[in-house]
């Protein structure tokens, strides 16, 4: 039985899955006053209750994240998945002049469709109130 646990752990490591620990939410945001200290969590949550897969979004702490609604669980550190939420609250005011490039999308009411464009870094990216989402690199 160890040898199995054992080829089960080394698979998931050659296909780099992660085995982060992801946490759930037991905070009550009724009674829960959340500080404001930066220690990024990817927090985990349903845009519609009918979804089947859960998005991810970068979220300053772990408070910040269990009290808004939908969100279910959270993983220290920021989000590492294709496409990534901003946080509608918390728009970052500063951002390093670090370029590591991602294509940040806005909705176009003109045209119906998500537009992208891209930014220097993911907080450039957030910076905008009008980007709801990013994907890691630039846009094609």
């Amino acid at each position: 039985m160890k040898a199995f646990y054992l080829l089960l752990f080394l698979s998931l490591s050659i296909l780099n899955v992660s085995l982060a620990c992801r946490k759930k939410c037991t905070i009550d945001p009724r009674v829960v006053r959340c500080s404001s200290q930066i220690n990024y969590v990817c927090a985990f949550f349903k845009k519609n209750p009918s979804d089947k897969f859960l998005s991810q979004m970068d979220v300053i702490n772990a408070c910040q994240a269990c009290i808004r609604p939908g969100v279910l669980s959270y993983e220290e550190g920021k989000c590492k998945a294709r496409k990534v939420y901003c946080d509608p609250i918390f728009r970052p005011e500063a951002c390093t002049k670090e370029y590591v490039p991602v294509c940040a999308y806005s909705w176009n009411e003109g045209t119906n469709e998500w537009q992208g464009k891209t930014a220097g870094n993911r907080c450039t990216a957030c910076a905008d109130a009008s980007v709801d989402h990013y994907v890691k690199g630039a846009c094609s």
